[in-house]
Order: C-alpha cells, then sequence, then structure tokens
C-alpha cells in the first residue's frame, strides 16, 4: 500500500462526557493534558514483537468504548487522517488518582500502517525523542504503545484549533501583526528547543501547529513523516 499521508485531521468538538465546550471547531490531534504521564512501557518493544504485530492477517479496531491497556478510556472520535484516528479518551489512572484533567488524546493507527514493522519501531523511536521536548509550546507525547493489534499514540490534549484553519478563517482580512507575532515566535521557541535536542521535525507547516484558546502555539507531530516513510520504503521493496 502507499505510504500514510500526513495527519490532519479535523476535530469538531461538541460538549460532551463531561469535558467542557471550547471553540466550535477544533483542529489537529491533540489536547489538555493532566499532570500525570501515561507512560506504559513501550520501550521494551522490540523487532520481533512488531513483526508479530504486523503479521497478523487483520487488526482489530478501536472503536468507542473500547478500554485499552485497560486504563484509557476511548470516550469519543475527534479526529480522523492518513495514520489513523483519534479518540479523546480518559485515563483511569487520573480518574483513581483524582486529577482534574484525566484526558488525553489516543491516535490509533490504520492497518496499513500496522502492516510494516519497520515504520512502527520508527514512529516508537521517534515518540521517544518527542518524549525529551518538555517545552510549553510543544504538544506532549506520553507514550507509543499497543493492545492486542492495535498499535496507539498517547499525547497531550489540546483544546483549540490548528493555524491552518485559523489561517483560512482570516483568509479575506489576514491577520495582524500583533496576533500574528506571539504565534511566530512560540513557534520558533518550540523549533529551537527540539534542535537544541537534536530533533528535527521534517514536516513543519500550520497543520502541524496547535493554537489553544488563549492563543499558544503548539508544534505537534515530529519526526512523523519520517516514520510514515519507512513504510513506503517497505511497500517499494
Amino acid at each position: 500500500p502507499p505510504p500514510p499521508e500526513q495527519d490532519e485531521a479535523t476535530i469538531v468538538k461538541p460538549s460532551a462526557m463531561g469535558v467542557p465546550d471550547g471553540t466550535e471547531r477544533t483542529t489537529g490531534v491533540t489536547g489538555t493534558a493532566g499532570k500525570t504521564g501515561t507512560g506504559t512501557g513501550s520501550s521494551s518493544m522490540d523487532m520481533a514483537s512488531w513483526r508479530r504485530i504486523a503479521s497478523a492477517e487483520s487488526g482489530e479496531y478501536a472503536t468507542v468504548g473500547m478500554l485499552l491497556k485497560g486504563r484509557f478510556l476511548l470516550e469519543r472520535e475527534i479526529g480522523r487522517g492518513g495514520m489513523g484516528v483519534v479518540f479523546l479518551a480518559r485515563d483511569e489512572r487520573k480518574v483513581e488518582a483524582r486529577d482534574r484533567d484525566p484526558y488525553v488524546a489516543v491516535k490509533v493507527l490504520n492497518d496499513d500502517f500496522r502492516r510494516h514493522p519497520d515504520s512502527l519501531i520508527a514512529l516508537q523511536r521517534e515518540a521517544r525523542r518527542s518524549q525529551l521536548l518538555a517545552h510549553d509550546n510543544i504538544v506532549r507525547v506520553f507514550d507509543f504503545d499497543k493492545d492486542g493489534t492495535i498499535v496507539f499514540m498517547t499525547m497531550e490534549y489540546i483544546d483549540g484549533s490548528d493555524l491552518k484553519t485559523l489561517i483560512r478563517e482570516r483568509a479575506y482580512n489576514g491577520m495582524s501583526l500583533a496576533d500574528a507575532r506571539p504565534l511566530i515566535e512560540g513557534m520558533a521557541w518550540a523549533l529551537k528547543r527540539a534542535h537544541a535536542t537534536g530533533v528535527v521535525h521534517s514536516d513543519f507547516k500550520p497543520g502541524n501547529v496547535m493554537v489553544t484558546r488563549e492563543g499558544v502555539p503548539k508544534v505537534f507531530d515530529f519526526g512523523i513523516a519520517r516514520a510514515a516513510q519507512h513504510a513506503g520504503s517497505d511497500s517499494a521493496g
């Protein structure tokens, strides 16, 4: 199959399941995170493990109401893109800990992506690198893991809109310097932090920048395009 497209999911976010309303339209794959991490030990996954998942004849499908790893309750779908489906999920460990904000975003990879173990290893590596990028202008990646043949990433959930959507909405009036400057500065700080850590985004564009309701830009999907290229290389071979 062709390599997965870069994920640019458009999210329509009505009030549901106790999650407060944000903007009427939300774009991207992420949102507000709690204070505790969601690591589930994916670092132990090796090529042999990923090959077993890839060789399964048919993968399982994540659905609303499913509890992944006995921990992440998928409450509703909030986005869909070339790499897979994004769900708003409640972290039951955070609920038990009485965390005020137990919600995370869970990106479940599609079956085409799952069938390429090299791409899974690459994505696991990029997820580990992203975990090092602690910065106010970068969406936090918590973990990359599996449940059966379901492969998923857990990330910070951002209540807002992606920059691509904001630019479209202002196409006729443009964006004032006063509005644009903090966005540009925030993105620059995010990239500077990443480069200082040795991480290159490889697909930096407005669709990969979330803007919170408070106007704070947050860059996401570091290295995802590189990981997706492995699936294309496998297919070509």
